[in-house]
């Protein structure tokens, strides 16, 4: 047994243990006040007294088993949420103009404009759902495909660019493009989306997207926001892992997938290869850092860092050897800690509040010898904590141990519905809503073969 797992073992022991002590001190006053006090008396007081001791013994028992080895049935109040972040995010499409169907970037009215990264995330959150919250909502998805297709770029290398009148593509929004499209193929999506005589051109279309990932992937396995060079100082971690989810995604469809097979699957395994070997420990904090070529970079990115764990699960399923690397298994026992135990510069992540995320340094948004630049991208902790939390407690090839604190992770953090409401509904912008929605739906079924232990009261 490792260090590790005898304290997060022992921690349990205790709860056990002093619940146990607690019940055992309550039957021994019982007794003591029976044999010292009550014996011998009148019939009438030794029953109110044993009912007074059952009722009181009978409460702790209760108590004990239901606020604290009881796990909560948190799932009713998870979908009332999950149903009106729906109607939030439907909300923000745009009717009629050059941009209908388009989903604008701000809820708080400061800009009406509308983004093809803001309406693909919309779109992969509404498709993660389950099929009965958005099975009337088919128009309105369409509509926003349409939206997509009329802002893709003719010009230069194709894809999407972050705004109107930029006339180069960025790689996180064509894997953005990518994901709602795979999404959109799924059989229930499918139903309610496309036409039978569509999905050819549907399919068409995702390869497209996925095809122009793949032509700008760097020789080391990484990407960079924009088009293939060869200079390694232009590589992302942003642009990476959202390409290698993708391109994930991709290898679970058999229709976008076939006569591409060995292309995405070589590509996937040197994506795969890159992320794991970009994983470093800096002033005591492990994981990943938006530009990885920085030798010394500034701070941490629980966000970040999470939702490369989530991508590198899904990767995992056609690419065996991410789970013997050793460089995974520490990945996963440093975000186990970190989302736990925090770390000598903060408290767990299970306690922190939604609103502080880290963004990029300015100096991360250059690229040498470019005129393009990144996005000062801010890396939400909280929905991608739950998404690695919920993806890696399925891995056969961790711990039991292991399995149980991520768990516990993600049962706590989909617990914080108020603080949830509160953080997506006073951001400015509709990603937080977006990702939330994603992830929250990610994690309950249809979409995972179980619920996260506790969250359905099992």
């Amino acid at each position: 047994m490792s260090p590790t797992e005898f304290v997060y073992r022992f921690h349990d022991y205790i709860v056990f243990g002093a619940s146990a002590l607690l019940l055992f001190g309550y039957a021994s006053l019982t007794y003591w006040l029976y044999w010292n006090f009550v014996v011998g008396r009148r019939r009438f007081l030794q029953a109110a007294f044993f009912v007074s001791a059952v009722v009181a013994v009978g409460s702790t028992v209760f108590g004990t088993y239901w606020f604290i080895l009881k796990p909560v049935n948190v799932e009713p109040l998870i979908r009332v949420q999950l149903a009106e972040d729906v109607q939030v995010i439907l909300s923000q499409q745009v009717s009629g103009g050059e941009d209908d169907g388009g989903f604008r970037f701000s809820q708080k009215g400061i800009s009406t404009e509308t983004q093809v990264w803001t309406t693909a995330q919309c779109l992969a959150a509404l498709l993660q759902q389950d099929i009965s919250i958005i099975k009337d909502s088919g128009s309105a998805i369409r509509r926003a495909f349409d939206y997509i297709e009329r802002s893709r770029l003719e010009s230069g290398n194709g894809g999407w660019s972050y705004v109107k009148g930029m006339n180069w593509g960025v790689t996180e929004i064509d894997a953005w493009v990518a994901v709602a499209y795979l999404y959109s193929l799924r059989a229930d999506n499918a139903a309610v989306i496309w036409g039978s005589n569509e999905m050819a051109d549907v399919i068409s279309k995702a390869r497209m997207a996925l095809d122009l990932i793949v032509a700008r992937q760097h020789t080391d396995g990484g990407w960079s926001v924009i088009e293939r060079t060869e200079n390694p100082k232009h590589v992302r971690t942003y642009s990476t892992i959202m390409a290698l989810w993708a391109l994930a995604e991709a290898e679970q469809n058999g229709q976008v997938l076939r006569g591409r097979e060995s292309q995405y699957h070589a590509a996937v395994t040197l994506g795969a290869k890159w992320v794991l070997g970009s994983f470093r420990t800096v002033s005591g904090f492990s994981g990943w850092w938006p530009n990885p070529s920085n030798v010394s970079p500034v701070g941490e990115y629980p966000g970040l860092t999470a939702q490369t764990l989530f991508v590198l699960s899904k990767t995992k399923l056609t690419q065996a050897f991410i789970g013997a690397d050793p460089r995974f298994k520490d990945a996963v026992d440093a975000f186990i800690g970190f989302a736990l135990d925090g770390n000598d510069n903060g408290g767990p992540l299970t306690l922190r509040k939604l609103a502080p995320n880290e963004t990029a340094h300015d100096s991360d948004r250059y690229l040498e010898g470019r005129s393009e630049t990144c996005e000062q991208s801010t890396f939400l902790w909280y929905p991608w904590t739950i998404a690695a939390a919920v993806a890696l407690a399925k891995d056969p090839l961790l711990r039991d141990y292991q399995q149980g604190q991520l768990r516990k992770i993600s049962l706590g953090l989909l617990t914080r519905i108020d603080d949830v409401s509160q953080f997506v509904r006073g951001d400015a912008a509709i990603y937080p809503t977006a990702e939330v929605l994603l992830v929250t739906g990610y994690s309950l079924p249809p979409n995972r073969q179980s619920l996260p232990s506790g969250i359905d009261g099992s």
